[in-house]
């Protein structure tokens, strides 16, 4: 019987957005502002904190309120906006021998995500994006947080590159885990204390719908770059992000929502001192300023422009657009086991694509 592996690769943009110069905070140039976003999981969360009694892992807490860490919610949007961008990887070669993932190694030639997020290299830039920690819409809201228990699952062997590598041993892309509501529910990664004393694990998500509440400041942002904010924190009414732990057993499927946004332009910061208020619903504002960075971004790709980022033609877009989606999947979606890995290490994992039409699936032994 067939089965899907619960993360993929997303392939690399024909064409990444272009390296430019780093700019500085005291530039004042571009639109500065902020978002406030509500984030609601759709299957269990768990966001760990360092450490807790038992060796149970617990859900992080600011004092004494449950509490997302900013620097968790940057790794997860930053990841999208790379993949958007075709950005940087931490993984990559030095920006001149790597067209793909070339790490950025000079602040006169960035990608957007090192201007956006930060640079350390030649210079040290800071970032000009901030995401605050998320708390609880509702200080009072009590969210269910049982005690389950995971089975061990291995991490990645250089003993299976065809897993991770293409024909010619390079990277296939970027990992991403897929979203499906029937992956793995709480009650049913319920597993006797065995499995955590026999190398698993024993955690507390949340379950049911927690809303949680951030800000996302920015500064000095050109149009595109704040249209790749947008698109990253709001891919589409039907896309999703991943959060947390556990992501290939079905938790940390999470919504992001835009609440309120106040934003001005270079000239407007010398002429008020607030930021301006919205002159439209929010979700018609970022409507406007996404839909200009779909032209911007087919102009980039010399491809026809669409009325949806992710319907541009580019592997990249359509990869993404794909795994971030929720879906009802044929086959059950697991990690291979042990067995089968030691069996079948040269298996080749399908794309995307080929995994959405059912095409190449490995068997389950």
């Amino acid at each position: 019987m067939p089965f899907i592996n619960p993360y993929n690769f997303v392939r690399p943009t024909r064409k990444p957005m272009p390296r430019l110069q780093g700019t500085t905070w005291e530039r004042w140039q571009g639109r500065s502002g902020q978002l406030t976003c509500r984030l609601t999981n759709e299957t269990p969360l768990l966001v760990p904190s360092g450490g807790s009694a038992a060796g149970a892992k617990e859900f992080y807490r600011l004092g004494n309120q449950l509490a997302i860490p900013g620097t968790s919610l940057k790794g997860a949007f930053r990841c999208v906006a790379e993949t958007i961008s075709g950005a940087c990887s931490p993984f990559g070669k030095n920006g001149a021998t790597d067209q793909v993932f070339g790490r950025c190694d000079n602040a006169e030639k960035l990608c957007p995500c090192c201007r956006l997020f930060g640079f350390m290299g030649n210079t040290v830039l800071r970032g000009r994006v901030c995401i605050t920690d998320a708390l609880l819409e509702d200080p009072s809201f009590r969210p269910t947080a049982p005690t389950v228990y995971l089975e061990r699952i291995g991490g990645p062997k250089t003993t299976h590159t065809a897993f991770y590598c293409d024909e010619n041993n390079q990277p296939r892309g970027r990992k991403f885990y897929w979203h499906s509501p029937e992956i793995l529910t709480a009650n049913e990664i319920r597993r006797s204390r065995r499995a955590a004393v026999e190398g698993g694990e024993t955690l507390r998500p949340l379950v049911g719908s927690t809303p949680f509440v951030f800000h996302v400041r920015y500064n000095g942002l050109s149009d595109d770059e704040l249209g790749l904010l947008l698109w990253t924190l709001f891919p589409g009414e039907e896309k999703r992000h991943k959060l947390g732990h556990g992501k290939g057993v079905g938790l940390g499927t999470i919504r992001v929502e835009p609440v309120e946004w106040q934003d001005q332009s270079a000239e407007q910061r010398y002429d008020q001192f607030e930021a301006t208020a919205p002159s439209a619903p929010v979700t018609e504002l970022l409507a406007t300023v996404k839909r200009q960075f779909v032209r911007s971004r087919a102009s980039q790709l010399g491809v026809p422009d669409a009325d949806d980022l992710f319907l541009l033609n580019d592997d990249a877009l359509a990869d993404l657009g794909a795994i971030l989606t929720p879906r009802t999947f044929k086959y059950l979606v697991q990690y291979p086991s042990y067995d089968w890995f030691k069996a079948l290490s040269q298996k080749k994992l399908p794309t995307i694509a080929d995994t959405l039409k059912g095409i190449g699936l490995p068997d389950r032994f």
